[in-house]
């Protein structure tokens, strides 16, 4: 089963909040019936990036170096060609 926004969400917070694991956040929500591995490895995402999130940085340079400053699309003076 795929974890929702929600449960990403859910899950980030007991395991920054309370520690938990794995298992003890699948045995605490018996009804969510999330993947053990699912859990795991958002559990593995969470704690290197600290995040979440699916936001990747596919595409350019330039994109990318524009995204982290905060700009929607790269300006003609940031371009490289």
């Amino acid at each position: 089963m795929c974890l929702t926004y929600e449960d990403k969400a859910s899950i980030k917070l007991v395991r920054q909040q309370k520690g938990w694991g794995t298992e003890r956040i699948c045995k605490e929500f018996p009804n969510k019936n999330w993947a053990v591995s699912s859990v795991k490895d958002l559990l593995r995402k969470i704690d290197k990036t600290n995040s979440s999130s699916d936001r990747g940085f596919g595409g350019s340079q330039r994109h990318r170096v524009a995204y982290l400053l905060g700009q929607s699309r790269p300006t003609t003076d940031q371009q490289s060609h």
